[in-house]
Parts: C-alpha cells; structure tokens; sequence
C-alpha cells in the first residue's frame, strides 16, 4: 500500500506529522515564516507514519493496531501544529493545513473502525474512497504547507 507518505500518506491521505514550536522575536513572540517552517518541518518528521503506513496490507484485522499507531501519531501531530503560535498572517495557512489534517483522522479513525470490525469488504471500499480523496487533500496540504514555508510537508500528506 505505498504512495505518498505520512499526513495522509500511504493511505491515500491518512496521517500526518508534526512538533511544538518555540516563539520568534515579533509579533507577540509569533513564530516568523522561516521559524514557521523550521518547525512544521520538525513536526512533520517527528510524527512522519510512512513506515507505518508500508506496512498495511489490506488485510483489516492485521491493520487494525497499525492503523491506531498512525491514527494516534496524526492526532498528536495536530495537536502540535495547533499549538504553533504563528505570525497573524500565517494563522489561516495554518488552520487550513490542521484542517486537512482532521479530515485525514477522521477518515483513518472510520477506516479503523471498519477494520476492528473485521469487515474485509466493507475495509476495501473505504480505501477505495481515501484513494479516490487523496488528490484534493493532497493539493490542499501542499498548499498551505508551502505558505507555511515548509512544502515537503504538505508532500507527505
């Protein structure tokens, strides 16, 4: 199940990475936007789940535990990122990047759901559907994780 990997990822854009900043010296102790980067960087490194993710194999009771790794890693990740006290101008780039991120756990979260239940049939299809998603959240993360100064970021969606 490989691809792209981490904040969606692997599965079709299931997780995300990510760790706590330190504040800059403007704005309110607001990180700037080359501390923005350095830190999302960090972040998405920190709580990269690629490995995780190759390790999937489509077969629901064998992914159910890997999936709560990758789920648990993605939400502490966004929690993170939430935490960034980012310059004012950075705050919508930001917020559009956790978004994404949510939407990502929250699909991982239904599609372990799906695989603690055992239900091969109805696992498959809802990767089918993150595969299908995965493009626009892709796009999306890149987006704003290149506002954010840190693109490779956004690649790991």
């Amino acid at each position: 199940m490989g691809g792209r990997h981490a904040f969606p990822g692997a599965l079709c854009g299931l997780a995300l990475l990510f760790m706590a900043g330190c504040g800059g010296d403007d704005d309110n102790g607001a990180l700037s936007y080359e501390e923005t980067g350095d830190e999302l960087v960090a972040i998405c490194q920190e709580f990269d789940t690629a490995e995780t993710e190759d390790r999937l194999s489509g077969d629901p009771g064998q992914d159910a535990p890997l999936l709560a790794e990758i789920n648990d890693q993605t939400s502490e990740a966004l929690d993170e990122i939430r935490a960034l006290e980012v310059h004012e101008e950075l705050v919508e780039a930001r917020d559009e990047f956790v978004s994404v991120g949510e939407e990502s756990l929250e699909r991982g979260e239904a599609l372990q759901t799906i695989a603690d239940e055992d239900d091969r049939r109805a696992y498959l299809k809802q990767i089918r559907e993150f595969a299908r998603r995965a493009p626009a959240l892709g796009a999306e993360a890149d987006a704003a994780a290149s506002q954010l100064g840190a693109p490779e970021c956004g690649q790991n969606q």
